[in-house]
């Protein structure tokens, strides 16, 4: 994601703050799982099943992997992970993590059952709002 023409000019938006401050990151990325490998039960998959290596914390680190391209390591990271949607599997189908940063903070949320796709970064600077 990294090699995406959005995440490149965010990468040089950021470099050149100057006065402005940056409140907020936004990150979100949804999907249904049932309809990633057409003709595949998806229970039966490897993101279904952590003994497998699934969930949506690993299949989704894209988002993670951005941020700390784009700033760096945070100096502290929260996270909460759960397994409870109506798909009824044993991995993570949902994450929700908070990193932190000098003078900001990154929010970002993953799941595995958003039937209309939906993956996006907001930043909230102190005099504009960017959309990725």
């Amino acid at each position: 994601m990294r090699f995406l023409e959005c995440i490149g000019f965010i990468k040089e938006k950021i470099q050149f703050l100057n006065n402005r401050a940056l409140n907020e990151v936004n990150v979100y990325c949804g999907s249904y799982l049932p309809e990633w490998r057409p003709g595949i039960d998806y229970k039966k998959s490897y993101s279904a099943n952590p003994e497998l290596g699934g969930g949506v914390h690993r299949d989704l680190i894209h988002e993670l992997d951005y941020l700390y391209w784009l700033f760096g390591q945070p100096k502290a990271v929260n996270r909460f992970l759960r397994s409870q949607s109506s798909l009824a599997i044993s991995s993570f189908d949902y994450a929700n993590y908070l990193l932190d940063y000098d003078g900001f903070s990154a929010n970002v949320i993953l799941n595995y059952f958003r039937r209309d796709a939906k993956r996006s970064m907001e930043l909230v600077f102190s005099d504009e709002d960017l959309v990725c």
